[in-house]
Protein backbone atom coordinates (compact mmCIF):
# COMPACT_ATOMS: atom_id res chain seq x y z
CA UNK A 1 0.00 0.00 0.00
CA UNK A 2 1.06 3.35 -0.92
CA UNK A 3 -0.01 6.55 0.40
CA UNK A 4 0.14 9.69 -0.90
CA UNK A 5 -0.24 12.70 1.36
CA UNK A 6 1.22 15.09 -1.51
CA UNK A 7 3.14 14.86 -4.61
CA UNK A 8 2.58 15.08 -8.29
CA UNK A 9 1.96 12.44 -10.73
CA UNK A 10 5.55 12.15 -11.03
CA UNK A 11 6.28 11.32 -7.95
CA UNK A 12 3.68 9.01 -7.75
CA UNK A 13 4.22 7.62 -11.45
CA UNK A 14 8.13 7.24 -9.56
CA UNK A 15 6.82 5.34 -6.61
CA UNK A 16 4.83 2.70 -8.31
CA UNK A 17 7.44 2.31 -10.35
CA UNK A 18 10.04 1.09 -7.98
CA UNK A 19 6.88 -0.62 -5.70
CA UNK A 20 6.38 -3.75 -8.81
CA UNK A 21 4.10 -5.29 -6.02
CA UNK A 22 1.86 -2.31 -4.88
CA UNK A 23 -1.87 -3.32 -4.88
CA UNK A 24 -3.42 0.01 -3.25
CA UNK A 25 -2.41 3.55 -3.61
CA UNK A 26 -4.94 6.03 -1.64
CA UNK A 27 -4.72 9.69 -2.08
CA UNK A 28 -5.72 11.99 0.99
CA UNK A 29 -6.58 14.05 -1.89
CA UNK A 30 -10.68 14.09 -2.74
CA UNK A 31 -9.68 14.55 -6.27
CA UNK A 32 -7.50 11.87 -8.39
CA UNK A 33 -7.58 13.34 -12.02
CA UNK A 34 -4.16 14.71 -11.02
CA UNK A 35 -2.93 10.62 -9.92
CA UNK A 36 -4.21 8.86 -13.37
CA UNK A 37 -0.89 8.47 -14.87
CA UNK A 38 -1.26 5.93 -17.84
CA UNK A 39 1.11 3.35 -15.64
CA UNK A 40 -1.59 3.36 -13.12
CA UNK A 41 -4.57 3.38 -15.40
CA UNK A 42 -4.13 0.69 -17.20
CA UNK A 43 -2.61 -1.30 -14.28
CA UNK A 44 -5.20 -3.41 -11.32
CA UNK A 45 -3.09 -1.60 -8.80
CA UNK A 46 -6.61 -0.36 -6.41
CA UNK A 47 -7.08 3.73 -6.49
CA UNK A 48 -8.46 5.29 -3.80
CA UNK A 49 -9.04 9.07 -1.97
CA UNK A 50 -9.72 11.16 0.99
CA UNK A 51 -13.31 12.07 -0.25
CA UNK A 52 -14.80 13.13 3.08
CA UNK A 53 -12.83 13.21 5.35
CA UNK A 54 -11.47 17.06 5.31
CA UNK A 55 -15.49 17.72 4.67
CA UNK A 56 -17.09 18.81 7.65
CA UNK A 57 -13.82 20.60 9.17
CA UNK A 58 -13.56 22.91 5.80
CA UNK A 59 -17.46 23.59 5.88
CA UNK A 60 -16.73 24.91 9.61
CA UNK A 61 -13.62 26.83 8.17
CA UNK A 62 -15.62 28.10 5.48
CA UNK A 63 -18.38 29.38 7.76
CA UNK A 64 -16.05 30.41 10.51
CA UNK A 65 -14.45 33.06 7.45
CA UNK A 66 -17.80 33.77 6.62
CA UNK A 67 -18.71 34.62 9.91
CA UNK A 68 -14.81 36.82 9.88
CA UNK A 69 -15.67 39.39 7.19
CA UNK A 70 -18.79 39.84 8.10
CA UNK A 71 -18.35 40.85 11.66
CA UNK A 72 -15.01 42.20 10.90
CA UNK A 73 -13.26 40.45 13.57
CA UNK A 74 -9.72 42.25 12.75
CA UNK A 75 -11.29 45.51 13.04
CA UNK A 76 -13.00 44.16 16.38
CA UNK A 77 -9.85 42.86 18.40
CA UNK A 78 -7.90 46.03 16.85
CA UNK A 79 -10.59 48.04 18.76
CA UNK A 80 -10.53 45.71 21.71
CA UNK A 81 -6.88 46.32 22.26
CA UNK A 82 -7.50 50.65 21.65
CA UNK A 83 -9.82 50.04 24.39
CA UNK A 84 -12.27 51.30 21.74
CA UNK A 85 -16.03 49.59 21.72
CA UNK A 86 -17.31 49.57 18.50
CA UNK A 87 -18.25 46.07 16.88
CA UNK A 88 -19.79 45.44 13.50
CA UNK A 89 -23.18 43.92 13.89
CA UNK A 90 -23.51 43.70 9.62
CA UNK A 91 -25.92 40.29 9.34
CA UNK A 92 -24.98 37.18 6.94
CA UNK A 93 -28.81 36.30 6.89
CA UNK A 94 -29.78 36.67 2.98
CA UNK A 95 -26.27 36.96 1.83
CA UNK A 96 -25.37 35.01 -1.06
CA UNK A 97 -22.68 32.04 -1.09
CA UNK A 98 -21.41 31.26 -4.09
CA UNK A 99 -19.80 27.36 -4.36
CA UNK A 100 -17.46 26.59 -7.41
CA UNK A 101 -17.64 23.00 -7.44
CA UNK A 102 -20.36 21.41 -5.58
CA UNK A 103 -18.75 18.44 -4.21
CA UNK A 104 -18.65 17.32 -0.85
CA UNK A 105 -17.10 20.27 0.54
CA UNK A 106 -19.23 22.06 -1.12
CA UNK A 107 -21.88 20.04 0.49
CA UNK A 108 -20.86 20.54 3.80
CA UNK A 109 -20.34 24.48 3.44
CA UNK A 110 -23.85 24.60 2.19
CA UNK A 111 -25.43 22.63 5.05
CA UNK A 112 -23.80 25.15 7.18
CA UNK A 113 -24.31 28.43 5.72
CA UNK A 114 -27.96 27.36 5.21
CA UNK A 115 -28.33 27.41 8.81
CA UNK A 116 -27.37 30.88 9.23
CA UNK A 117 -30.10 31.20 6.20
CA UNK A 118 -27.66 32.20 3.73
CA UNK A 119 -28.87 31.74 0.00
CA UNK A 120 -26.56 28.91 -2.19
CA UNK A 121 -25.70 29.11 -5.53
CA UNK A 122 -23.16 26.23 -7.01
CA UNK A 123 -21.71 24.95 -10.01
CA UNK A 124 -21.13 21.48 -10.53
CA UNK A 125 -19.69 20.03 -13.83
CA UNK A 126 -22.27 17.12 -13.53
CA UNK A 127 -25.53 17.97 -12.76
CA UNK A 128 -28.05 15.77 -11.18
CA UNK A 129 -31.74 15.52 -12.72
CA UNK A 130 -32.88 15.38 -8.74
CA UNK A 131 -32.45 19.20 -7.14
CA UNK A 132 -30.18 19.52 -3.91
CA UNK A 133 -32.27 20.91 -0.95
CA UNK A 134 -29.47 23.01 0.34
CA UNK A 135 -29.31 24.98 -2.74
CA UNK A 136 -30.84 27.65 -4.51
CA UNK A 137 -29.49 27.25 -7.93
CA UNK A 138 -27.03 24.46 -9.14
CA UNK A 139 -25.60 25.29 -12.54
CA UNK A 140 -23.59 23.23 -14.61
CA UNK A 141 -19.97 23.74 -15.88
CA UNK A 142 -18.13 22.90 -18.52
CA UNK A 143 -14.52 22.62 -16.93
CA UNK A 144 -12.61 20.67 -14.40
CA UNK A 145 -14.21 22.13 -11.74
CA UNK A 146 -15.28 19.49 -8.45
CA UNK A 147 -17.88 16.68 -8.88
Amino acid sequence: MILLWSGTAGVAARIVGICRKVRWVHSRAAGLDNLLFPELVESQILLTNGRGVFSASLGEFVLAAILYFAKDFRRMVRNQTASSGAVRCGRVAGQTVGILGYGDIGRAVASRVQAMSMRVLATKRHVPGSTDPLVEALLQTGGSGGR
